[in-house]
């Protein structure tokens, strides 16, 4: 009869051992939410990228998340593949302007760098180009995507027999998009897209467009970009360094945790000492 009362006892404390764990858990987030910020903060206020960042390989780019690109080019509106529906990411014009139908698409667009050669050979089954850069220029509602794709043939026919102008993108790399329960795999080949992946989508480097407005050589119109006007929500560059959950709300989470270890232990070791007094 010893044993059952002694595992008893340590049965007590099991509950106050578990949300000590988790204290220290969220203590470790905050720990790495930090170095993220650190490593954030320092990488933004580095000079930003150009067509250098071809040269490096995918081990440094993933390194360099938060690094700002500035690249010259031309849209390509035609090849444009739209992502989604998926919520919109963040509670602003583009939201509001959609609260009948909260849901819309990431506009995934591929950008003609300056002094490169249109790519001409498909990479998926559904005769996707393989471009060497594609850029989610932003989410637009649902109920903006036939607009969206009217501005586009506009554009195309504006543009027919003139040279297009140059543009000049500032962007960030975009995180690669794994497939989980919510959100399903890509199709390609029946050009049906559901998650941010450059390989799906026939890119080799993806990059997420900013929402500060980029300096234009002389003679562009806002007239053509298909996107003008219309409720685009992007991220901006003060938007980056900052996360859904801060370290601070971790800090707030482990003291919960740790309070109710406290308040456990308590009980537990109340009733440890309510069994010797009865047993006596």
């Amino acid at each position: 009869m010893i044993y059952p009362r002694a595992w008893s006892r340590l049965i007590s404390y099991v509950p106050a051992s578990i949300t000590l764990g988790l204290g220290l858990w969220q203590l470790d987030r905050r720990r790495e939410k930090i170095e993220q910020l650190n490593d954030c903060r320092e990488q933004v206020a580095l000079p930003p990228l150009d067509e250098s960042i071809f040269s490096q390989d995918r081990g440094t780019l993933e390194t360099q998340r938060y690094r700002l690109v500035r690249l010259q080019g031309e849209w390509v509106h035609h090849e444009t593949r739209l992502v989604g529906p998926r919520p919109c990411p963040r509670g602003d014009q583009g939201a509001q302007a959609s609260a009948a139908d909260p849901y819309g698409y990431f506009v995934v667009t591929p950008f003609r760098v300056a002094g490169t050669e249109q790519p001409n050979v498909p990479q998926l089954d559904g005769g996707l180009i393989n471009w060497p850069v594609l850029v989610n220029r932003g989410w637009i509602p649902r109920l903006e995507v036939n607009e969206y794709w009217q501005r586009v043939r506009q554009v195309e026919e504006n543009l027919t027999g003139h040279v297009e102008h140059q543009n000049s993108l500032i962007a960030v790399l975009q995180k690669t998009e794994r497939s989980t329960f919510f959100i399903p795999r890509n199709h390609p080949a029946e050009h049906k897209w559901f998650r941010l992946d450059p390989t799906d989508l026939g890119g080799e480097l993806l990059l997420a467009e900013l929402a500060e407005p980029a300096s234009t050589i002389p003679g562009e119109t806002a007239q053509n970009d298909p996107l003008h006007d219309l409720s685009v929500s992007r991220p901006l560059t003060a938007e980056l360094c900052q996360f859904y959950i801060s370290p601070e709300t971790h800090a707030g989470y482990s003291m919960t945790w740790f309070t109710l270890s406290a308040a456990l232990g308590f009980l537990g070791w109340y009733r440890n000492r309510r069994l010797l007094l009865d047993k006596r």
